[in-house]
């Protein structure tokens, strides 16, 4: 996609020549009665403006950018007494002798001296502030540019982690339950060939995302049978819009649950909750805390600690993750925005 002419080099160049011209020849146009004194105008801008280049493409990077900055001020003073002096040759010579008269020449001098100062300052705001906003939109770009190579990173790696946790869960149902392997693995085809299709988006759509989270539940309970306790509850308050969403976000914390919070004990329990209301999702998951694991131990893993690093690459300070721990159940409770828009995927 080509970029947009004010984000031009030339033409931001260009405009703050113009501006720059109109303004330092504001009060003098009722003085120009024809084309001469134009032309006279022209010079003199022509030379501040050199004054102000010479400053800009010189001694700022050479000096002022490395820290030099008593040297940049003795040279700036230089320069500013240099070009005073050609502005007041050419002014004395050309244009408007007759309005300083009156003084000497070593005030006229002077006078001329202060112009350049005050069209130094003038001149050179707009192309500093140019410069700052520009290395600033360059560095903004550059961390988009990081941070979506870090979510393909992160991506790249919920794929294997998923899959072994599954294929794990279909080892331990192949066990007990044989025939209902071939099933299994048609269903684990689908939630892969999920995975790989939303690999591509940064946003999928919240219904094709909770159809794979139910998906998964539902290999889970086949797991798990009669040792565990499975809750899961779907409210949508918002029917008939789209929402979009970060796909496999959700899906890490409801692993997690069923890996620390079942451990092949009977009497476990996992209970998912998942709101949607104001353009927002809440997802609250309760799971119980296996005999012999305190409340403090670290519950993360790969998945978890990739999908805490997402919340914050993808939604910055838009979300609240509260995460609790007693001796009987393991609570996670995530609130996130939903986006509209159909760019999003």
């Amino acid at each position: 996609m080509g970029k947009s002419i004010l984000d031009k080099r030339w033409f931001q160049e260009l405009l703050i020549v113009v501006v720059a011209f109109l303004f330092s020849t504001l009060n003098s146009w009722d003085l120009f009665t024809n084309w001469q004194d134009a032309q006279k105008a022209i010079v003199i801008f022509l030379i501040t403006y050199a004054h102000s280049q010479v400053n800009r493409f010189f001694l700022l990077p050479l000096l002022l950018q490395t820290h030099k900055y008593f040297a940049y001020l003795t040279y700036s003073m230089l320069l500013t007494f240099f070009f005073g002096g050609v502005l007041y040759l050419v002014y004395t010579n050309w244009f408007h002798t007759q309005a300083v008269s009156n003084l000497t020449e070593v005030q006229k001098y002077l006078i001329h001296v202060i112009c350049c100062v005050l069209s130094l300052a003038t001149m050179l705001t707009p192309f500093l502030l140019l410069h700052l906003y520009t290395e600033q939109k360059k560095k903004v770009a550059a961390q988009l540019a990081m941070n979506q190579m870090e979510l393909k990173v992160l991506q790249s790696q919920l794929n294997p982690h998923f899959l072994f946790n599954t294929f794990n869960n279909i080892y331990g149902i192949s066990l007990q339950h044989p025939s209902s392997v071939p099933d299994l693995l048609l269903q684990v085809s689908k939630l892969m060939r999920y995975q790989l299709e939303s690999h591509a988006h940064q946003w999928v759509n919240l219904g094709d995302e909770l159809s794979f989270i139910e998906g998964y539940i539902a290999l889970e309970e086949e797991r798990l049978g009669s040792r565990c306790a499975i809750s899961y509850e779907y409210i949508n308050e918002t029917a008939g819009t789209s929402f979009f969403i970060a796909p496999l976000l959700l899906i890490a914390y409801i692993e997690n649950a069923f890996k620390h919070g079942t451990d092949n004990v009977d009497g476990s329990f996992v209970n998912i909750n998942i709101h949607v209301t104001n353009d927002m999702i809440n997802m609250r998951i309760i799971n119980s805390m296996p005999p012999g694991r305190k409340k403090n131990d670290d519950f993360t893993g790969v998945g978890l600690k990739n999908a805490n690093h997402r919340l914050n690459l993808l939604y910055e300070e838009k979300y609240r993750l509260d995460i609790n721990s007693n001796s009987d159940a393991y609570s996670v409770n995530l609130v996130l925005p939903l986006i509209k828009h159909k760019n999003a995927a």
